[in-house]
């Protein structure tokens, strides 16, 4: 379901957004008046009541939200109560949380959020089977602007075990906190609390972008670890530019081949960004924000008709340049290369104001005579529903369900 994007989409999609703003309302409207009830609920531990009713209200919205509810641990007040409302790993039905936060009213003692906030008491987590007191973690800047994390702990006796994992993601998400277990941890790695000396499973690297550098191996408690991702994180975020990238033109484009052409369908990349095009491929969960501070959205155009037209470079670039040109004349957005597979051809984009990108890319797309089959679609794990296609009769894209571009 589009949400971002319902205006370029159906009546029925349109409808659709409609209905459930007003189940959102509705909800809100719910919670308000049942609070007393809810936090007395909360503070004897009824826990089958509010479990029956965030049943009935919450996930008449939509099934899939899920919900918790706790004391302020990291805000002003600590009677204060904190309801998450979170979608988990579909990532897609985070914009329709984010409506409902915006939507929701202050409430005096309580407080939403569509993150699980990190637990300090995570030792005593309701789905451990072990101890977490031995847990220590060690983090790894990468070049796809995002960290590794490796998690250490007695339970664990070799190293990457399956059956160690799941254990060792509700660590993670306890200490750390959902926000960033979701937009800045890639790969996490178990390692022995025990490991002979020697090298360890990602060795000793220094891994550095400018003047960041972060090294493995540095294990400690995972309270302290929060802190230093916190901190790794604002400094990643203050190299990023200073401007929006439409106020900036790009120098020296690079050739780029992608890793594993027969299934990503794209073996032609030109870039002026070649860390960020690699990273849509690397990165499980991919974050426009790791890479620009202006909530600028990284996009491509996926264009389908025949393989000449494919590879045809001069038809390309020529919009590619024209495309430029007017995105950044109105300070809406700009090009970022192209490319071409074996069913369709690219071109990349960086958006800041999207509904004035559309407009522009639509009219430089039919004036260029582009094939009907023509989308823009997002990398952003949150955005990989939306999508809009040149024409308001050009069909839905087909399903995303990898990253096949």
């Amino acid at each position: 379901m589009r949400w971002h994007l319902a205006e370029f989409g159906t009546e029925e999609e349109k409808l659709l957004k409609e209905n459930t703003i007003g189940k959102i309302d509705a909800f809100l409207e719910k919670f308000t008046a049942d609070t007393d009830k809810l936090a007395n609920w909360f503070s004897s531990r009824q826990s089958d009541r509010l479990q029956t009713w965030f049943e009935e209200n919450l996930q008449s919205i939509n099934k899939k939200l899920m919900w918790e509810m706790g004391t302020d641990v990291f805000g002003n007040q600590a009677e204060d109560l904190v309801v998450t409302i979170t979608p988990e790993d579909n990532t897609e039905l985070r914009p329709l949380v984010e409506t409902m936060l915006k939507r929701a009213k202050p409430l005096p003692n309580w407080r939403f959020t569509q993150y699980r906030t990190p637990n300090t008491s995570a030792v005593s987590h309701s789905l451990a089977r072990h101890n977490w007191n031995s847990a220590e973690g060690a983090i790894r800047f990468t070049e796809f602007n995002c960290f590794d994390l490796t998690i250490k702990a007695d339970f664990i006796k070799k190293p990457n075990q399956e059956k160690d994992l799941q254990e060792v993601f509700y660590i993670a998400q306890s200490f750390l906190g959902e926000e960033l277990l979701e937009c800045w941890i890639n790969l996490i790695f178990t390692e022995p609390k025990n490991l002979p000396l020697g090298p360890s499973i990602l060795n000793r690297i220094t891994a550095r972008q400018g003047n960041i550098t972060a090294e493995d191996n540095q294990f400690m408690p995972m309270e302290e670890l929060r802190q230093k991702l916190n901190l790794a994180i604002a400094e990643l975020t203050d190299r990023l530019p200073a401007e929006p990238y439409w106020a900036t033109p790009f120098e020296g484009a690079y050739a780029v081949q992608l890793p594993h052409p027969e299934k990503v369908k794209r073996f032609s990349v030109t870039t002026y960004m070649p860390a960020l095009i690699i990273a849509q491929g690397k990165r499980i969960l991919f974050q426009s924000r790791a890479f620009s501070r202006h909530e600028e959205k990284f996009c491509y155009l996926k264009m389908v008709k025949d393989p000449e037209f494919h590879q045809n470079l001069q038809w390309r670039y020529s919009l590619e340049e024209r495309l430029d040109e007017r995105l950044r004349k109105a300070q809406a957005g700009c090009t970022l290369g192209g490319g071409f597979g074996l069913d369709a051809c690219y071109i990349d984009l960086i958006l800041h104001d999207i509904p004035k990108s559309v407009e522009i890319i639509r009219a430089e797309l039919m004036q260029a005579q582009a094939p009907e089959t023509t989308w823009l679609l997002f990398h952003d794990a949150d955005w990989k529903d939306e999508w809009v296609g040149l024409l308001d009769t050009t069909p839905p894209p087909a399903p995303r369900y990898d990253k096949s571009w």
